[in-house]
């Protein structure tokens, strides 16, 4: 088993073969090393963390390329208005919102795009602006957060409560993480936006007109039935 899992990871350090095939490798080679049966190999692999994970990829996927998530982000820029500190408070609450949705690292993909365009705007450079790093710094900690809120908001969420499970615990309910997961992402997101603004505050009042942010809801136009396809298949996987 110990030389199994170095000779994977030897292979997927070095991408010596491409990765898909080193995990199909890791099933064949187990009953090979007399570790196990191949079909008990496949029940392990094949378990309901995979495909839930597998589901909630496919779910960012859509709000990506529907252009859904973009929609929500704007929204919600538009909303907060030019002041800077109140700019940095949507950076944090947005991506901590959606990761409670999609993956983390699709909702902070998606805030820190529109963030690289208002710094660009209004001519942020990288690494002297306080308004810059506090940005920066709170879209990655509020997805992290926002990851927590329910158990499909990470992989490693499903994987837990399968691993739990597994090891003889209690089966928990999606609704029974979220009634503590929700609360705190509800408590955390502000303070962690308030200490980020304690350490980094911005130095500059406005980031202007945002115009720019209004012509791009307009150009998105009205939700298209690609995007309202995708909401219903939210609303009914919820």
């Amino acid at each position: 088993a110990a030389a199994l899992f170095v000779g994977v990871l030897i292979l997927w350090s070095t991408e010596a073969i491409p990765i898909a095939v080193t995990a199909i490798l890791v099933l064949i080679l187990q009953p090979m090393f007399g570790l196990g049966k191949l079909a008990v190999a496949f029940s392990n692999f094949i378990s309901p963390a995979f495909f839930f994970a597998l589901a909630m990829f496919i779910v960012a996927f859509a709000w990506t390329t529907t252009g859904l998530a973009s929609r929500f982000a704007l929204w919600m820029i538009a909303k907060a208005g030019t002041d800077a500190r109140r700019i940095v408070y949507v950076f944090c609450f947005g991506p901590g919102a959606l990761s409670m949705i999609v993956a983390d690292i699709s909702a902070a993909a998606i805030f820190m795009a529109v963030a690289l365009g208002i710094f660009a705007k209004i001519g942020i450079k990288p690494g002297q602006s306080r308004f810059g790093k506090a940005v920066m710094l709170g879209i990655p900690i509020a997805a992290l957060i926002g990851g927590v809120g329910t158990p499909s908001g990470s992989a490693i969420n499903v994987l837990g409560l399968s691993m739990i499970e597994q090891g003889g615990g209690p089966r928990i309910p999606y609704l029974s993480w979220m009634a503590l997961g929700v609360p705190m992402v509800i408590i955390l997101l502000p303070v962690v936006a308030w200490v980020i603004l304690r350490f980094y505050p911005p130095e500059i009042e406005s980031i202007g007109e945002i115009n720019e942010i209004h012509d791009a809801q307009r150009a998105m136009g009205p939700i298209s039935v690609r995007e309202w396809i995708v909401i219903g298949v939210m609303a009914v996987m919820m």
